[in-house]
């Protein structure tokens, strides 16, 4: 079964999880997302993803310590601000 080319379809709209993410995928869901996020900004609301993928994207910061030549250091120094990360 087709997904509607405008507006959100519904889950009956599929036979099942591959044909919802193949449409998700395709042009028209894309299209879709990038409406809504932009409905979305132009009305002031802070968007925020689904809850399993903002789960899945924190960022998890561990420190440890490990010893390296002093080239090592600055190679990774000089990649981390070309990418702006820390080091």
């Amino acid at each position: 079964m087709r997904a509607p080319q405008s507006g959100k379809p519904s889950r009956r709209a599929f036979g099942n999880e591959s044909q919802e993410a193949d449409w998700w995928a395709s042009r028209p869901g894309r299209d879709f997302v990038k409406r809504k996020l932009a409905e979305g900004r132009a009305k002031g609301e802070r968007i925020l993803g689904s809850p399993v993928v903002d789960k899945l994207n924190k960022k998890r910061n561990i420190q440890i310590a490990i010893r390296l030549p002093q080239s090592d250091i600055e190679q990774a120094r000089k990649i981390a601000g070309r990418k702006g990360i820390g080091y």
